[in-house]
């Protein structure tokens, strides 16, 4: 059954593959109602529905967050609590209400209470102690039997024959005790799981699912994406019947960068339902391929998904709802000019959706329409005074239009669609931009918000984004090229990032020409210090590419002949020091993308210290980046070919290089599907069935 059928049928919570999923009909609701959009507020439940695709790695995409508010829905639920504080879904029902008004971690903490009062969860407990007191039995009985056959064996020695029979004795006690263990255990599990009762058990496994699913999405909405990826893998393992979490985990795993994780996830969820998968979930998983470097996979997945988009437009062409499921899809992956295509379909058949035409209006921006952008976006913001990603986006637009006055106006309007005092926490991107973005204020304070911002989610193309436009609003255009380039990196497709990279560059070039002169002199008059300082000024202006790669080739063969290379700078020694501490504590793939992030600052202000480079290739290598982490081995080995370390280091650059081989030689599970190219339906034929006649193969992919 498709999505398309399920709206027909008036389901509106049943098959939503969107990255929030389950509840998200009435948060929708609840969001568009605080955002004052009545009229977009009537349909959102549908929308929540119908709309698989909203943003996963850019903020400026997602929904306003609605002012913080004193809730009656909050009061109503807190005082059913008070007469009933073990019942598990009246804390489920508080993380919801919590969540609808962006109060995550209040969300999280209600959801954890609900997760702690569920009767399943002491049975689940149970379980867990039940299977550790087996095992432990198992280690005993074997322990006891190896005893009695050394004592046979050894019986004629005496003392040690006695020793051993001495350990067979304490072996079968331990097997006592880990059996009356079990026993005990078994008594508790029947409170918990009465006879014939599997259905009911079953049931409520599921309803344990819904919290941590619910789970997930606060945690995704706050930005901890690790945290998310776990709370959606409980609810698959809970109910493996839950495709939307298991989707909603691919899009954690994409969103921490973690793309072998997601694409294995994604795909799972394909072999599972390769004909009703919305076409999100092949663009999702072409982008994962994309930074694999699997570049026939990429191919073959984006084609589907562009065959299921186009075929989807064409069934969806009177609903509003369907047609942004479609558009967001395209938006998600910055398909900017396809994406506008779609929400001017969806807005000529209803044109009170705030949040389409803030969508549309960053498409117009992304493709230079800047007149077209304003009046959009200007209509947005008329339907929801509180969207600050509305007031930004049309700021800048009035800004290329040349109307600076109108424009201040707008980012003012950013800063104050949200009245919350975050006193040493951050603001929310967008409301960070808007400060950084207005030409009165002080920058310097924008932007440590955003660099914070982006240290706490160091994944996200966005906020790399937002920190760049910071960085060159304040002429500090050498951190804006690093943060464009993190963003491109993180997110290839967007040309909004593309397209200030290649603004920033050109702003560079002169002054990077320059450094490059002075270092050349300085070579030919052999001042290798000289040298090496111009190299890594010309390196901090130069975007990614051959030049940039030839100078820092050039620069650590410099550093390799000097018997005394420059020591670290104050700053450099700063990143170094804090990139060490955070791989060393590193607990997840964010912690370590953390410390990727402080060993490149320290490069960048210091690409003649080598450590850094070695450090950094760790790094990748524990996140997995063999392709990374082997061209910063390589560049340290450049350095210091004859260090004491060289063997080591060239070993695992071998290894990582195999490592690296047999995840390109591995086929996915993607491979193991066939297409038809018609329409792009995935067939449910595995490979083992090949050696069947073509003809066949075809009759059975026919329904």
């Amino acid at each position: 059954m498709t999505v398309l059928d399920l709206s027909r049928r008036g389901v509106l919570l049943a098959m939503s593959l969107g990255l929030i999923v389950s509840m998200g009909a009435f948060r929708s609701l609840d969001r568009a109602y605080a955002q004052g959009a009545p009229a977009e507020a009537a349909t959102a439940a549908k929308e929540a529905v119908a709309k698989n695709a909203p943003a996963t790695g850019s903020d400026v995409k997602a929904a306003p967050a609605p002012q913080r508010r004193a809730s009656v829905v909050v009061a109503a639920i807190k005082q059913k609590i008070a007469g009933d504080s073990f019942n598990w879904r009246h804390y489920n029902d508080l993380g919801s209400a919590y969540y609808n008004e962006g109060r995550y971690d209040e969300a999280i903490a209600a959801y954890q209470q609900a997760l702690a009062l569920n009767p399943i969860s002491r049975t689940m407990e149970a379980e867990r102690q039940q299977q550790e007191s087996a095992d432990a039995q198992r280690k005993a009985m074997q322990q006891q039997q190896t005893a009695q056959a050394l004592g046979l064996v050894f019986g004629a020695l005496g003392s040690v024959g006695g020793a051993v029979g001495g350990l067979g004795g304490q072996a079968l006690q331990l097997a006592g005790t880990a059996g009356q263990m079990a026993g005990n255990l078994g008594s508790v599990m029947s409170q918990y799981i009465p006879g014939g009762q599997l259905d009911s058990q079953i049931k409520t496994k599921k309803e344990i699912a819904q919290i941590y699913d619910n789970l997930g999405d606060a945690y995704m909405a706050k930005g901890d994406h690790n945290q998310a990826g776990k709370s959606f893998e409980e609810a698959v393992g809970l109910d493996p019947s839950r495709m939307n979490s298991l989707q909603n985990a691919g899009s954690a795993y994409l969103r921490l960068a973690e793309y072998d994780k997601a694409a294995a996830t994604l795909n799972r969820l394909l072999v599972l339902n390769p004909t009703d998968s919305h076409p999100i979930l092949f663009l999702r998983l072409s982008f994962a391929y994309k930074h694999q470097g699997k570049t026939k996979e990429e191919a073959e997945t984006l084609e589907v998904a562009i065959k299921r988009l186009q075929a989807l437009t064409a069934q969806s062409a009177k609903d509003p709802a369907l047609l942004n499921s479609v558009a967001d899809a395209y938006f998600e992956l910055s398909y900017y000019q396809q994406a506008a295509q779609v929400y001017e379909q969806s807005l000529a058949l209803r044109k009170d959706q705030a949040i389409v035409l803030r969508r549309l209006g960053i498409c117009y921006y992304a493709m230079g329409r800047y007149a077209d952008a304003a009046r959009v976006l200007r209509e947005g913001v008329s339907l929801a005074r509180n969207d600050s990603s509305g007031w930004l986006w049309l700021g800048r637009s009035l800004e290329k239009l040349g109307s600076s006055t109108e424009a201040q106006d707008a980012f003012n309007e950013t800063i104050a669609s949200d009245s919350e005092e975050w006193g040493d926490e951050p603001p929310p991107v967008p409301i960070a931009a808007g400060y950084a973005a207005r030409s009165a204020g002080d920058n310097g304070v924008s932007i440590r918000w955003l660099e914070e911002l982006l240290f706490r989610n160091p994944t996200s193309s966005y906020r790399a984004f937002e920190l760049g436009l910071a960085y060159e609003k304040a002429g500090r255009y050498e951190d804006a090229l690093d943060a464009f380039e993190r963003s491109v990196a993180l997110n290839p497709l967007d040309s909004l990032a593309k397209d200030a990279l290649a603004r920033v560059s050109q702003q560079l070039a002169d002054k990077a020409g320059e450094d490059l002169q002075k270092a050349e002199a300085a070579i030919a008059g052999r001042r290798s210090a000289e040298a090496v300082r111009h190299l890594a000024s010309a390196l901090q202006r130069l975007p990614e590419g051959k030049a940039k790669q030839d100078t820092m080739l050039k620069l650590l063969g410099i550093v390799a002949s000097m018997p005394d290379p420059p020591s670290l700078t104050e700053k450099g020694e700063r990143d170094f020091s804090r990139g060490n501490a955070m791989l060393k504590s590193a607990t997840n793939p964010e912690s370590i993308d953390r410390a990727i992030m402080e060993f490149r600052s320290a490069i960048r202000r210091s690409p003649w210290w080598t450590n850094a480079y070695l450090n950094l290739g760790l790094a990748y290598a524990q996140r997995r980046l063999y392709r990374d982490a082997t061209l910063y081995f390589k560049l340290y080995l450049i350095a210091n070919p004859n260090a004491k370390n060289a063997g080591a280091v060239r070993e695992q650059i071998y290894e990582l290089e195999y490592k690296q081989e047999q995840e390109q030689r591995s086929p996915s599970l993607l491979s193991k599907l066939r297409y038809k190219r018609d329409y792009g339906e995935a067939a449910v034929q595995p490979l083992q069935t090949a050696e069947k006649t073509e003809t066949s193969t075809q009759e059975g992919r026919k329904k």
